[in-house]
């Protein structure tokens, strides 16, 4: 009899592949993910990232699969190849539901079939149908995606799993992504930089770094330790002598070329009196650690305060509760009482509806001559992220509009609301 890595009723979908359970079909269970393999390009500012993942299917019968996993929201799929016994199906682009009935009309005549699409802006579906038993399948995506600087650094961003996300009453739910690998993760990273590599680092994980010493331009990145858990993002650092400089990279392609212009703006702003306020993620997923962080990082915040200013402090989960009934002056006996309220902050809120919080803020009225600026600090575990983002921008493009960044806390962290909201 087989042993199926059973998916609880009760909770997310938690597996890089899943299926339903042959004559069960309201249960579902996991194929094990084998190994991961990650191969990227880097050339200045943009990356091409190629992920191999191996599955194994434990059924005694064909299988319908499904596989969910990460990307940077800014990424373009560029390749999709799937081999099962030697035979190797490669993906093409078409419109999406034309996509879906040619999948659905394969799948019903027995063939080997596969669907990529898109779950939300950084989560991505691969539809595997008829999966043999016993079998082995080698999935390969390849995606290009634009880097970004990190306080003057260039930052190569590798998600590795969707952690599982709150859905509130209606909304679609955003499966999770297995976090185990039986063989781990290896990952290799070539970098081809404009100027002088000085420094590699990461965050994230132990690495090793070999810099070409003659010009310094390149250098070759592996993980140190093939960690067999998925649970948080790989992140390297590059620092070199003119990360901040104007530069043009030109590719040529039989007879084409290709431009990129890479520039750091430089701005003077004038000082403005502002009114912050800071929502804090008091959900069941920040417990631990994570609520910890907050409450230092609140600690933080409020020891950097201007002089003249209104603040306040909402926390939220399945309801809100505000710290003070409308934003106060900054004050020794509001910051005090502020201070006080980050050193106790608690993930008892229950689930992370953060639409009602920052509908309510945005809905309030605004004191005279003062910016309103909203700071949202959570794990991003929720599954209504569209909604947000446009009530986020509803009340940003308005005349006399808000200004919301997004601070992510943890692992898995959903970076489509997180950078999109920093973007208002």
């Amino acid at each position: 009899m087989v042993q199926y890595i059973r998916v609880p009723e009760n909770q997310p979908l938690c597996c890089g592949l899943y299926f339903v359970i042959p004559d069960e079909p309201q249960s579902k269970a996991y194929c094990s993910l084998q190994k991961v393999k990650v191969s990227a390009n880097v050339v200045d500012l943009v990356s091409e990232v190629t992920v191999c993942q191996t599955f194994y299917n434990p059924s005694e019968s064909v299988v319908d699969g499904t596989y969910v996993f990460p990307l940077d929201e800014k990424s373009a799929v560029c390749e999709f190849q799937a081999e099962i016994d030697g035979r190797v199906v490669k993906g093409i682009v078409k419109e999406k539901d034309e996509a879906k009935k040619e999948y659905d009309s394969a799948k019903s005549e027995g063939k080997a079939a596969y669907l990529l699409s898109q779950n939300k802006a950084d989560v991505f579906e691969i539809s595997v149908g008829n999966l043999p038993p016993h079998t082995l399948v080698d999935i390969k995506i390849s995606y290009l995606t634009e880097l970004k600087l990190d306080f003057g650094d260039v930052r190569f961003l590798l998600p590795t799993h969707v952690a599982p996300r709150y859905t509130p009453s209606g909304e679609e739910h955003v499966p999770a992504t297995n976090k185990t690998s039986e063989r781990g993760l290896e990952v290799n990273v070539n970098f081809q930089m404009q100027s002088k590599i000085t420094k590699v680092s990461s965050p994230s994980h132990a690495i090793k770094a070999d810099v070409e010493q003659e010009e310094q331009l390149t250098a070759k990145v592996t993980l140190i330790n093939q960690s067999s858990e998925l649970d948080k993002d790989v992140i390297f650092h590059v620092t070199t002598e003119k990360t901040s400089e104007a530069r043009v990279c030109l590719e040529t392609h039989e007879k084409s070329r290709a431009l990129m212009i890479s520039f750091v703006p430089e701005f003077e702003l004038d000082d403005e009196k502002c009114e912050l306020v800071f929502v804090i993620d008091r959900s069941g997923s920040m417990s631990g650690q994570r609520i910890e962080q907050a409450g230092q990082a609140m600690q933080l915040f409020l020891r950097s305060l201007p002089m003249d200013c209104y603040f306040n402090i909402v926390g939220f989960g399945s309801s809100y509760k505000k710290l003070f009934p409308s934003s106060v002056k900054l004050g020794r006996e509001t910051l005090q009482t502020a201070s006080e309220h980050a050193k106790t902050l608690s993930a008892d809120l229950g689930g992370t509806q953060l639409f009602e919080p920052l509908d309510s803020i945005y809905s309030s009225p605004k004191i005279p001559e003062y910016a309103r600026q909203v700071f949202v600090l959570t794990d991003g575990q929720i599954s209504n992220t569209e909604n947000v983002l446009k009530l986020v921008q509803k009340n940003t493009n308005d005349a006399d509009g808000s200004r919301t960044f997004a601070l992510g806390i943890g692992s898995g962290v959903s970076h489509h609301l997180v950078e999109d909201s920093l973007l208002t």
